[in-house]
């Protein structure tokens, strides 16, 4: 199977998206370039512990939901000038769909609930 078939068959897959473009930046259970994203949803954007964010992430006002997510992936620095994340943005609404989903079901997960050593556990 050649490299563009093996996309097309996982194109539909949420973690393989998150994999493919997030996981350069992102992480569950512990911090990376970005912030942990156990327990994301329903948090205060700029809240998770142990993690430096950009005054203008934590004075954002965002809870962040599916549907939030949805919106700043798909222009993060429109949605929150001065955010350090400096993608671009993902312009087709498929991909910001099944990323959003997956990040938020995974957030929920009972990995998600365990102690990272070193870490306080997410809620």
């Amino acid at each position: 199977m050649t490299f563009l078939a093996a996309a097309a068959v996982h194109a539909d897959d949420g973690d393989y998206l998150f994999h493919i473009q997030c996981t350069g930046c992102h992480r569950f259970g512990q911090h990376a370039y970005g912030p942990d994203l156990c327990g994301v949803e329903g948090r205060h954007a700029g809240s998770a512990q142990g993690y430096e964010y950009t005054r203008a992430m934590r004075d954002s006002g965002i809870v962040w939901s599916r549907e939030q997510l949805e919106r700043f992936l798909e222009s993060p620095m429109t949605v929150v000038p001065g955010t350090r994340m400096g993608i671009f943005g993902f312009e087709e609404r498929s991909t910001r769909e099944r990323i959003a989903a997956y990040v938020m079901q995974r957030s929920r997960a009972a990995e998600c609930r365990l102690p990272v050593p070193g870490q306080p556990a997410s809620p």
